[in-house]
């Protein structure tokens, strides 16, 4: 089943991008798909929707229904198998990459988080003692966001009935302009919450914590989570001595 949804997502994926190389080149079209499957899978608002039908507008009639299938199958992908970098591996099928950096992320990954926590709360700290933590990367297109996918099935492993608790993901713009849409929606879709947004907009607090997203953030429904807002409330209280 898992490499039935695999092999469906790619092959529409490649016959969706091929039908729209007709209109627009290639990469283009990629990059306009990566920003509107961010706003697909994220707690999609007037923001989200406004850009979308910005996108659409573009393109012939029949592109959204396009774009729909290949999110569909994009979901049903990482659904049966988070560990890899989905979007990346279509990339690499149309030719647009040559190399999957998600093993390597993973191999890379516990160390990578260990250094992050850390240099932000403690040297004795260790991953099973994780209450809260916000993860960043600086520049996500350096491996399309396999790091931080990678990151995020950790979280998964160590705490399988609340890890989206445990972790809020901040994903700045990339400086390939597209690679934090496909790390967004990757972590969107495995439950975290998650935004991105312009690295200038994002605001971190004396502890690196960055609970509040900026107005031009895309947001996952799960930062509007319960857990996430009661948090936002108590950060708030603390900043003002209550």
């Amino acid at each position: 089943m898992k490499k039935r949804h695999q092999e469906a997502f790619i092959r529409v994926g490649l016959e969706a991008f091929h039908r729209l190389t007709k209109y627009y080149p290639l990469y283009q079209s990629w990059k306009d798909f990566t920003l509107w499957a961010a706003c697909q899978v994220a707690n999609r608002n007037i923001h989200e929707q406004a850009l979308q039908g910005r996108i659409l507008s573009n393109y012939p009639a029949g592109t959204k229904q396009l774009f729909l299938a290949v999110c569909n199958e994009l979901y049903n992908a990482i659904v049966d198998n988070p560990h890899q970098n989905a979007m990346l591996k279509l990339m690499i099928a149309m030719e647009l990459n040559d190399r999957d950096t998600y093993a390597d992320a993973e191999l890379s990954a516990k160390n990578l988080l260990l250094s992050q926590i850390e240099s932000k709360y403690n040297t004795g700290a260790t991953l099973e003692s994780i209450q809260r933590a916000t993860i960043d990367d600086k520049d996500c297109a350096i491996n399309n966001g396999s790091s931080l996918i990678a990151l995020a099935n950790i979280f998964m492993a160590l705490f399988p009935r609340d890890y989206q608790n445990r972790v809020l993901f901040v994903v700045p713009e990339a400086s390939d302009r597209l690679s934090h849409f496909m790390a967004f929606a990757q972590l969107s879709i495995m439950g975290f919450s998650v935004y991105t947004a312009p690295l200038e907009s994002i605001v971190c607090d004396l502890n690196g914590d960055a609970l509040f997203a900026p107005k031009s953030a895309i947001c996952s429904p799960a930062f509007f989570s319960e857990y996430w807002e009661e948090a936002r409330w108590e950060s708030i209280l603390k900043v003002h001595g209550i």
